[in-house]
Parts: structure tokens; C-alpha cells; sequence
């Protein structure tokens, strides 16, 4: 009913590209990278940054127009070296 969509970096694997598979479903596009061992989620929104580590079971809410800049930068840095899957 939203009309949000959303974008995720993943590093390339089956699982990544099974979940790839429902992009069009949950409004989303994901690309990978070859080598992009990281293992927390980081969503960035309004002026919000969270992390997310499964891992650990830990997460780090930051609320900062310069720390969610700060990440958007490195996201869209990213997103223009990564790969969509096909």
C-alpha cells in the first residue's frame, strides 16, 4: 500500500540472489559485490542510521543529519561499483 521502495547492497551468493528473486514483490532492488564480507545491516533513513548485527544480537540506533549523510555517501559509492544479479 506504501509507496516506499528500497535498495540493498549484499555480498554475491546463492541465498543473496534467491533473495534477489522477490525484489519486484517487496518494492526493492538489490546488487551485489564480489567481495563484500560485511556482516551487519545498515539501514539509512530520514536522519536515521541503524545497525544491526544478528551475529551479536546488538544494535547502535544513531540519529544525525551528518552521520546518515555520511552513510548515504558511502552507499551510493558502493551502489555504483555493484552488480545486479541476473
Amino acid at each position: 500500500q506504501q509507496k516506499s521502495s528500497s535498495r540493498m547492497l549484499v555480498h554475491k551468493s546463492k541465498a543473496a540472489q534467491e533473495t534477489a528473486e522477490y525484489d519486484e514483490e517487496y518494492k526493492r532492488e538489490t546488487r551485489y559485490l564480489d567481495n563484500f564480507p560485511l556482516k551487519l545491516n545498515i539501514d539509512v533513513f530520514n536522519n536515521t542510521v541503524l545497525v544491526l548485527s544478528f551475529y551479536d544480537e546488538k544494535a547502535i540506533w544513531i540519529e544525525s543529519d551528518v552521520v546518515a549523510n555520511s552513510y548515504r555517501i558511502m552507499f551510493e559509492t558502493f551502489w555504483g561499483l555493484a552488480k545486479k544479479f541476473e
